[in-house]
């Protein structure tokens, strides 16, 4: 895992109320000793760049998918996860490599997570 800017004022833990799913669920994040943990599981292995600022998370996953979901078909999906703790608003980018079952080619799709508050 690559660590950029990181946090020297200590950990940090966040929580993000992802709207528009049942309950508008929560989701605990935490980074500490430089791992990061989502509602308590460590993310470690998953990570490929993790960025923490003053006012800004953000974080790269990617993997290798050969799964077909909502008429996804994915070859590597990489997921960029950026909270901005300034504004409380978090977000997902996500880019499937083969694009859809329509389209082909590349996709991307971004998701607004919902309120994000550090704690």
């Amino acid at each position: 895992m690559m660590m950029n800017n990181a946090n020297a004022f200590g950990d940090i833990a966040y929580v993000c109320e992802w709207e528009g799913t049942p309950k508008n669920w929560k989701t605990l994040y935490q980074i500490k000793d430089k791992k990061i943990y989502e509602d308590g599981e460590d993310l470690d292995e998953k990570i490929e760049k993790l960025s923490v600022f003053f006012n800004k998370v953000e974080w790269i996953t990617s993997y290798e998918s050969t799964m077909v979901w909502d008429g996804h078909v994915a070859g590597k999906v990489t997921t960029v996860h950026t909270i901005n703790l300034s504004n409380n608003k978090g977000f997902e980018i996500r880019t499937y490599e083969n694009g859809t079952l329509m389209s082909g080619g590349l996709v991307k799709t971004k998701t607004y997570i919902g309120e994000c508050h550090k704690m």
